[in-house]
């Protein structure tokens, strides 16, 4: 029987610590806030971002397309 592969984001403190967390618990830890997290926050280089609205999801490579007078 094969594994379920998670998918993993990474948070990093303010002291620098690393480390994965699943999607599901890394939103649930941003959504408390830096006051009550620790100050987990996601990291600069990630696929992911975070917002309070939409929580964890995938940056997006699309550029604008539109053209302009």
């Amino acid at each position: 029987m094969r594994k379920v592969k998670q998918n993993t984001v990474t948070l990093v403190t303010p002291s620098g610590t690393r480390q994965e967390f699943g999607i599901e618990h890394a939103e649930r830890l941003l959504d408390m806030g830096p006051e009550l997290n620790g100050g987990w926050k996601v990291v600069e280089d990630s696929k992911y971002y975070y917002d309070e609205v939409n929580g964890l999801r995938i940056k997006s490579n699309k550029a604008n397309t539109a053209e302009t007078d």
